[in-house]
Parts: C-alpha cells; sequence; structure tokens
C-alpha cells in the first residue's frame, strides 16, 4: 500500500521537508508525497525525485496559485505557507491523504 503524504511549504522550509522526507522514507517504501507551494524551484523537485526514485517514491510539486492566501493572520512562528494545506481537498485527488 502506497503511502500519501501532502505538506504545505514555502521555500525557506525546504531544509525541513527534506527532513521529514527522510525520517518518513527511513522506515517507508513506496510513498507520494506532494508538497503545496508557491516558489519551490524545479530544480528542486527533479533532484529530490532522483534520490526518491530508487525507494519507488516521489514527491509532486503542487503550486497553489492564490495570491489570497497572503492576506491570511500570520504570527511570527506561522507564515502563510501554513494556510496552504487548506487546499489539500481541491488540489489532490486522492482517497486518503
Amino acid at each position: 500500500m502506497r503511502l500519501t503524504i501532502a505538506m504545505g511549504a514555502d521555500f525557506n522550509y525546504a531544509d525541513k521537508v527534506e527532513t521529514l522526507i527522510k525520517s518518513i522514507m527511513s522506515h517507508n517504501r513506496s510513498c507520494d508525497f506532494y508538497l503545496l507551494n508557491q516558489d519551490y524551484p524545479q530544480e528542486w523537485f527533479r533532484i529530490l525525485n532522483q534520490r526518491l526514485e530508487c525507494l519507488e517514491s516521489k514527491i509532486y510539486d503542487i503550486k497553489v496559485n492564490n495570491r489570497s492566501v497572503h492576506d491570511y493572520q500570520t504570527l511570527e512562528h506561522i507564515n502563510y505557507a501554513a494556510y496552504l494545506r487548506y487546499f489539500i481537498p481541491d488540489l489532490i485527488k486522492e482517497d486518503k491523504v
């Protein structure tokens, strides 16, 4: 059974996203990761997918073009990217995420 995992982050959290993926992959194979974002470069996804390929896994670039997330209330420790997860049901067509 494939795991389907969705995340929302901006590129400032790239190292944390990579750490999360490494942690999950240390105990699993065959995972589909969906990263809801607005600013991750394609090169980042290409490199990460090369690493995930031997583990039968993949990460998908899900761009959220809705600029209104920047208008949501933020705090020092919560930026607009926390709200990207609200778009999971609209953008990821999987039975279970």
